[in-house]
């Protein structure tokens, strides 16, 4: 009986002494729980900042230059849209280059004399075409290449021209194709088949006192004009002075 009572109270105390087993360590090899690794997944990765890179480089646009002209040849009085000359033998260019698209102005012989423009010049100035009045009273057309010149059109301006008068004129250029007005009226119509490249323009007399005003350039090509009725006809025509209401 007494052995029985010291087992009891021997099991009691050892019962009481006893607790929960400590929990066991960690594997540091083993993967981490899904919690944890969504933790990790979540960390936003450190900021780097692009490397720097030079921007390419451009070259500023080359501006225009001031319109004007340069006087080549003879003497002459210039401004921004126009030309006088002062002496024979005139030859001016515009500052600003002309190869394709539409050329207007007014010209003034003062004279009867060989005015107009010049265009497609090339850098020696031997090579160009020529579009104005000479001094038989013609509006012309020519192909100066290398220095000689071919008048390839040429037609009488209607009775009661003079040299003082003061005619407007376009050019419409369009690669190989050369339209010529005078006061509206188609003059010239011309296709080189070796058309020249060169890109100067300007203004040509061979007496003093010619003036080209008005001069302005423009890069696109205006249609050439169209005529519902034609009239084909002498100097007398011009008499029908009320043509105009007559057909209107």
């Amino acid at each position: 009986m007494k052995r029985l009572f010291v087992l009891a109270l021997l099991f009691s105390l050892l019962s009481s002494c006893s607790g929960p087993l400590p929990a066991e360590t960690a594997d540091p090899t083993l993967p981490l729980p899904s919690d944890s690794a969504t933790a990790l997944s979540e960390t936003a990765a450190p900021e780097t900042e692009p490397p720097e890179t030079e921007p390419p480089e451009t070259e500023p646009p080359v501006p225009e230059p001031e319109p004007g002209f340069t006087v080549f040849a003879g003497e002459c009085r210039t401004g921004k849209a126009g030309v006088t000359s002062q002496k024979p033998g005139a030859f001016a260019l515009y500052t600003r280059s002309f190869s394709e698209g539409t050329v207007t102005g007014t010209l003034t012989p003062g004279s009867l004399s060989k005015t107009g423009v010049v265009f497609r010049v090339s850098e020696d100035r031997r090579s160009y075409y020529l579009f104005g009045i000479n001094a038989s009273k013609q509006v012309f057309f020519s192909r100066v290449a290398g220095g000689r010149e071919t008048v390839v059109s040429a037609m009488t301006v209607s009775a009661g021209y003079n040299g003082t008068d003061a005619r407007s004129f376009r050019i419409v250029a369009q690669r190989d194709a050369f339209y010529c007005y005078l006061n509206d009226n188609c003059y010239v119509f011309f296709r080189d088949p070796e058309p020249l490249d060169g890109t100067g323009v300007g203004f040509s007399a061979s007496a003093a006192g010619a003036t080209l005003s008005g001069f302005s350039l423009r890069r696109e090509e205006r249609e050439p004009l169209h005529a519902d009725v034609l009239i084909w006809g002498h100097s007398h025509m011009q008499l029908w002075s009320q043509s105009k209401t007559h057909l209107a």
